[in-house]
């Protein structure tokens, strides 16, 4: 530090400290921001190649120059495999359990899937999506963490996403954050996600703009879709169905919902009356044509998570290590 020492010192009338946070602000700004070689900087500021580089390292350490890596989504590489052959899945992404917490969890996943949308988005795709706390989770992160990835996207639901209880947990709302985020498009349905009734239902897909957002649905690129448990779903939190209801679906031999269609243990979508008021396009269609994206974990979803995986839905699985282990079994 002999030069800096000097260079300091030999200033007359100079405040010592505030000469040399200066100094070291500019050799770091000409390093970092500049892309300046040490050896150039050392030319410009007329010190020794090594002064330079102590003096980079000294800005760090006096918390002058902060570093922040951002690393990709930590993942467990070696159950993804294992997982993708015993399902037939095209891809996987499983990441570690860190936390006791559910809400924790849910919080990695949706950080998983925003960090897939954000590396498999290109323009002019369409992508869908249905509803739930981890689809929820998985905007929130997109938002949170600042996308600089501007793509002409059309981003739509896949099912009804009206309503005033817990607006954000709706599809229309989750679609809404996704596109802002990408500086896409955003196709609303402004109808609930179940109607009173089958008549009732497809008078609401024969409307000329509900019809037009399902078309693009059908034909999504990609679409992102959660589990929910028939006793603790979505569904019973924006009040779309009751307690009663749901009792009796249990009865009717239904285990959860995926994409919003309610199926059983099996994995098959029973023709009940529930899902022929869904409003959306039958969950079969749109697997045709569209990569299946399941973003969902946590203990109490394991089982469900398990039945749509057997009745062959979905293309991608993102999970959790504890549920992944648990399909392993």
């Amino acid at each position: 530090y002999q030069q800096l020492e000097d260079y300091f010192y030999n200033k007359k009338g100079s405040n010592y400290m505030d000469d040399r946070a200066l100094l070291l602000a500019k050799i770091a700004t000409m390093y970092y921001l500049d892309n300046l070689s040490q050896q150039e900087i050392s030319n410009i500021v007329k010190i020794s190649r090594p002064t330079v580089s102590r003096a980079l390292m000294e800005a760090r350490e006096k918390g002058i120059v902060e570093i922040t890596i951002h690393s990709p989504i930590p993942r467990v590489y070696k159950l993804e495999q294992k997982i993708m052959e015993k399902y037939s899945l095209d891809e996987a992404v499983i990441v570690p359990v860190l936390s006791l917490q559910d809400d924790n969890i849910l919080k990695s996943l949706g950080d998983a899937a925003a960090y897939y949308l954000y590396e498999n988005a290109k323009d002019n795709m369409t992508i869908g999506f249905s509803m739930g706390k981890t689809l929820d989770q998985m905007a929130n992160s997109l938002k949170n963490h600042s996308i600089n990835k501007n793509i002409n996207l059309n981003v739509v639901p896949i099912v009804g996403g009206a309503g005033y209880q817990a607006p954000h947990l709706h599809a229309n709302d989750i679609c809404r954050r996704v596109a802002e985020v990408f500086g896409g498009e955003f196709f609303p349905i402004y109808v609930p996600a179940i109607a009173e009734n089958e008549k009732k239902k497809l008078d609401f897909m024969s409307e000329p703009l509900v019809n037009k957002v399902f078309e693009m649905s059908l034909n999504a690129d990609i679409i992102f879709v959660s589990v929910g448990k028939v006793d603790s779903s979505t569904f019973l939190k924006i009040g779309s169905i009751d307690e009663s209801e749901t009792n009796n679906l249990i009865k009717q031999g239904i285990i959860g919902d995926i994409g919003s269609w309610f199926f059983d243990e099996n994995g098959n979508f029973p023709n009940i009356e529930i899902n022929k008021s869904i409003v959306g396009l039958n969950f079969s269609k749109l697997r045709k044509n569209s990569k299946v994206i399941l973003v969902a974990g946590t203990e109490p979803k394991k089982e469900v998570i398990k039945s749509a995986l057997k009745g062959g839905w979905v293309d991608t699985l993102i999970t959790d290590e504890d549920v992944c282990k648990y399909l392993l079994q």
